[in-house]
């Protein structure tokens, strides 16, 4: 039997996301913050729906336990 109470809250985002370049095969690197339980996931995608690991893209992303979110992507094509 469990017990407690479980408390879920919506997404919180706080990411500032600006028009950037950088050379095929770098990394573009984003920072920011997101909250909310559970752990809302960040996903990139076109407007035309499908996402930028479609197109063969890769992204790394690393949640801190305080809120902080580090993205990577690289295109290497």
């Amino acid at each position: 039997r469990l017990s407690g109470v479980l408390r879920y809250s919506g997404p919180e985002l706080n990411i500032s996301v600006h028009d950037r370049s950088v050379f095929l095969g770098q990394p573009l690197i984003l920072q920011g913050h997101v909250l909310g339980n559970p752990r809302p996931a960040v996903v990139w995608q076109h407007p035309r729906g499908h996402t930028l690991v479609d197109d063969g893209v890769n992204i790394y992303t690393h949640y801190g336990d305080d809120g902080t979110i580090h993205l990577q992507v690289i295109i290497l094509s």
